[in-house]
């Protein structure tokens, strides 16, 4: 017999399972998350009759990214590589907007008695990871079909280490709500931070650090705060091709010899920003086309740290967007996130804001360092962790301040 108790458990059972797989199966991020969405929205709409509409916010993101991705095929000059991103926007966004959509219209009383399943799948999931590491790869060998005696590069965990940080922030909350400790985030945070010290993710301890420094220090009370950091968030993401220039010409010579830089790739990053700048700077109105990058062929390299001048992705979420999309896809950009930080500083209580805005801030580092805008499993891997987010902040509803 169908029940709102029987379809709300399954519901958290699924999404708790998604911090654990993601350790050794990153890529399932990018069908998993969205067919959570579909069967789900589909069950509490359809058999148990609850009214879930979409999210009217999630709506216009997912059609302002597909309507201008459709529209950037009229200047796209690899027009194939363009339509085959369309195509797959078309398969992708709808699953992912309904399970944005079902987290937003799902009640508290729902999720209540099941969410915390996900806080400790978060722990399990930092513990998968340290395990992993320390037995060579076992899990990932058997996942992949690989020798049981080659033990994988430890980079190969850096994609769920990312993902458990972004969550982390939701996971602690729900997890303090449940045990009415305060310390009881460090349930989750002690070996998230074992798992981090162990895996190479620079991206991931920094978005550590930063969320923590989000949650703890960041001034929520004061409103001039938050205007500073949105003016200082989308100014970065206007200027920024011009940011990283200057910076190439100035700040490359010796970057390789300190360590923590050479660690973290900062040379070559640098380096491929800045001729995907100067490229942005030759048609800056409207830019090349949807995932246009993994088709350019003739980027300007210097060659100081990088040895070809092809690249899939720019490794940067601005400059991908200014490089695709040009003057009009950058403003849409500010716009969106203007408005998200603007819903967050005065929709959500302080506490809920110390799940929502350390989410943001850990995934826009993410998006600005570590990966392509839009490869399928960091696009669900964004889905997922909002629909988390939105979550958590129910679940912990209007607890006293951290």
């Amino acid at each position: 017999m169908v029940s709102t108790q029987r379809i709300s458990f399954l519901l958290c059972i699924f999404l708790a399972i998604v911090p654990v797989i993601n350790i050794d199966v990153p890529k399932a991020l990018a069908v998993y998350p969205g067919v959570i969405g579909v069967v789900f929205y589909a069950l509490y709409k359809y058999a148990l009759k609850i009214d879930v509409s979409l999210s009217k916010n999630a709506a216009i993101l997912c059609g302002t990214i597909f309507g201008l991705s459709a529209i950037s095929l009229i200047w796209a000059t690899h027009f194939d590589t363009s339509f085959h991103q369309v195509k797959t926007f078309s398969l992708l966004l709808p699953p992912l907007l309904l399970l944005v959509s079902l987290a937003e219209s799902l009640r508290r009383d729902h999720i209540t008695p099941y969410l915390h399943y996900y806080a400790f799948a978060v722990t399990i999931g930092a513990a998968v990871m340290i395990l992993e590491i320390v037995w060579g790869g076992l899990i990932f060998n058997l996942t992949h079909g690989r020798p049981m005696d080659v033990v994988p590069n430890t980079f190969e965990y850096n994609r769920g280490a990312i993902l458990l940080v972004i969550c982390s922030s939701g996971a602690m909350a729900i997890l303090r709500e449940k045990l009415n400790h305060i310390a009881a985030p460090l349930i989750i945070a002690i070996p998230l931070a074992i798992a981090l010290f162990m895996c190479e993710s620079q991206s991931a301890q920094l978005m550590f650090l930063v969320g923590f420094a989000t949650i703890f220090l960041f001034p929520y009370k004061y409103k001039a705060a938050w205007i500073l950091m949105k003016i200082s968030i989308v100014s970065l993401m206007f200027l920024i091709p011009f940011i990283v220039m200057l910076a190439f010409q100035h700040i490359t010579s010796g970057v390789q010899d300190i360590r923590i830089l050479y660690d973290a790739n900062v040379g070559p990053r640098l380096e491929i920003w800045d001729y995907v700048s100067r490229y942005v700077m030759e048609n800056s109105l409207t830019g090349y086309g949807v995932n246009v990058t993994r088709a350019i062929t003739d980027f300007d390299c210097h060659y100081l740290f990088n040895g070809t001048n092809l690249v899939l992705h720019p490794h940067n979420f601005m400059l991908q967007i200014w490089i695709e999309f040009g003057l009009l896809g950058i403003l849409l950009a500010m716009g969106f996130v203007y408005h998200l930080l603007t819903l967050i500083q005065t929709r959500f209580t302080i506490a809920q804001q110390k799940i929502l805005l350390p989410t943001f801030m850990t995934s826009f580092l993410a998006a600005s360092t570590a990966f392509g805008m839009w490869q399928g499993m960091w696009v669900a891997c964004l889905f997922y962790a909002a629909a988390m987010a939105m979550l958590a902040s129910k679940y912990i509803d209007k607890p006293k301040d951290i």
